[in-house]
């Protein structure tokens, strides 16, 4: 399964050379942080960003997460201040 996920990061980033930049600007961190997700974790406070830019499921991104990341929701402002 880990050799999956590095193949769906790996793919992600080859296609476009100007992912890994792209993806660093949108995150704030150096091109040179997300290159080495290649090989290493996702931080785990990036796990949901980088899932909405890449369109890769965080579940993927971070399978040790998978159970976190899943309950996880954003609450609309209007329903958090009725609440």
């Amino acid at each position: 399964m880990e050799n999956i996920i590095e193949n769906l990061i790996a793919n992600w980033f080859d296609l476009s050379r100007g992912n890994i930049v792209r993806l660093a600007r949108h995150l704030g961190v150096s091109r040179q942080a997300v290159h080495c997700w290649r090989t290493r974790k996702i931080p785990h406070r990036l796990v949901l960003e980088v899932s909405a830019f890449t369109g890769i499921p965080p579940d993927l991104l971070r399978p040790d997460l998978a159970r976190i990341v899943a309950r996880r929701t954003v609450v609309p402002a209007s329903q958090d201040r009725q609440q």
